[in-house]
Order: C-alpha cells, then structure tokens, then sequence
C-alpha cells in the first residue's frame, strides 16, 4: 500500500508501484465501510439463498449467551473448544474468530482444496453453508 501511496503522491519520482491488493481508497468517503461484508454476504447468498439469515441468526444467539455462564459448556460443546470459556471477553473472542473465519472463506472461495491459509475444501462457502 505504501508504494501506491508513494506513487500517488509523488508521481514525478516514482514512474510505477506494485501494490498488489492494497486496498488505497478503502478509506471514509471512498468506500462504505461496510463494503467487504456486502460482498462477502453475496458470496455466501450465492451459495445458499438461506445461508445469509443462518449465519446472522448464529451470530444472534452467541451475543444473547455471552453473558449466560451456566450455557459456556453447551457453547464449548458446539465449537469442539479446547476448554470451556469462562467470561463474556472469551464469547466476544468466538465470535471475532467466527466472523473473520467466513470472510476469510469468503475471499479464498475456490473450486479446488486450499491450504495457504488454513486447510480449506473446495468451495469453503458452500461447504460451511451445508
């Protein structure tokens, strides 16, 4: 991103920049900032016109058991967890961890087996909307 800014900026110094996915209008004003979870939301309602509502629904009931301790084993149970969370801050942890694992499926949704980012099948969303 810095060679693209570079570049912008002082365009009688530099003659080119490679910034390969450098996001340099991802900024207030330019773009909403909310446009990479639209995209993202298209990608899983691509793969299941139901999986969009499924998901926020998941969302929705992680946030109403973050403060629920006698629910953390069921959660802990659900997710396969190594241990049993033992505070909200650790819910709040599930969840950011969630929600950046589907973008990231999002954006690597390939027709064939990855493991660049993690071990992934082909087609990650339409894997994990089924």
């Amino acid at each position: 991103m810095l060679s693209a800014w570079l570049r912008m900026k002082f365009s009688n110094v530099f003659q080119g920049a490679l910034a390969a996915s450098a996001p340099i209008l991802f900024f207030d004003g330019y773009v909403s900032p909310d446009a990479y979870d639209n995209i993202a939301t298209d990608d899983y309602r691509k793969a299941d016109a139901a999986c969009p509502g499924m998901i926020k629904d998941g969302f929705n009931q992680l946030e109403a058991l973050r403060e629920q301790a006698d629910t953390y084993q069921t959660v802990a149970d659900i997710f396969n967890l190594c241990a049993v969370p033992t505070g909200a801050a650790e819910i709040e942890s599930l969840i950011n961890t969630l929600d950046s694992s589907l973008g990231t499926m999002a954006m690597v949704d390939y027709p064939y087996p990855t493991n660049f980012v993690e071990p992934l099948p082909a087609w990650p969303v339409t894997y994990s909307c089924a």
